[in-house]
């Protein structure tokens, strides 16, 4: 409901801060195997002094380009506009100091194995919720959805019930393991052993021989 996608949006107001933001990108030189690498402070020094050109406001598609002149491929330069990004689109350690530049602000140099970052904050603002609704609507509905497998499954729960299985036994009604008064029998668990086999009944003692009855007298 709208009253529900009002509340999130205002329980999680960081969730939609946003910057819009330039990049700039001072690569690592790189060496061939049998060049002397070059040294890592110079570098350092060099990055630090385009970064403070671009903190007092020098164009960051010229200083771009200049970071990537002695570069291999000085055409590789890449684009300076990012655009706006919100919160979880950054890397993690950058972000914090991202977001809390002032407008118009650029960062400090950022260090990685390729290269230095720096980002000038062109604006901030937070999205309005018109702009975002129909993306909570979607992960609210997300959310119950979750939350409902999450309480059907964590409400399904195995028991064995004594009471239902003593019930059948008193009945008549023979379970594996158990003896017809519902006791266990001493290999409780195994399958019932097969009946025993019926003796086979014993011979019929012999009868006398009786002499046979004489003929009828007339």
């Amino acid at each position: 409901s709208d009253a529900e996608v009002k509340k999130y949006y205002d329980q999680n107001p960081s969730a939609y801060d946003e910057v819009t933001l330039l990049r700039l990108f001072i690569p690592k030189a790189a060496t061939a195997d049998n060049a002397k690498p070059k040294d890592p402070n110079a570098e350092k020094a060099d990055a630090e002094k385009l970064q403070a050109r671009a903190a007092k406001g020098e164009d960051f598609d010229k200083l771009q380009k200049e970071a990537f002149a002695n570069q291999a491929n000085p055409q590789g330069a890449p684009s300076v506009q990012m655009g706006p990004r919100r919160r979880g689109t950054m890397p993690p350690d950058q972000e914090a100091v991202i977001f809390s530049t002032p407008a118009g602000s650029v960062t400090s140099l950022f260090d990685n194995p390729a290269g230095w970052y720096a980002y000038k904050v062109v604006s901030k603002r937070t999205v309005p919720l018109a702009e975002v609704k129909e993306e909570m609507v979607h992960k609210l509905q997300q959310q119950r959805y979750m939350d409902a497998r999450n309480a059907i499954t964590n409400s399904v729960e195995t028991e064995f019930n004594e009471k239902y299985f003593g019930g059948a036994a008193e009945q008549g009604m023979h379970m594996p393991g158990m003896t017809p008064g519902g006791a266990k029998s001493p290999r409780s668990g195994s399958f019932p052993s097969a009946p025993a086999k019926p003796k086979p009944p014993a011979p019929a003692p012999p009868t006398p021989n009786t002499p046979a009855s004489p003929p009828p007298q007339h």
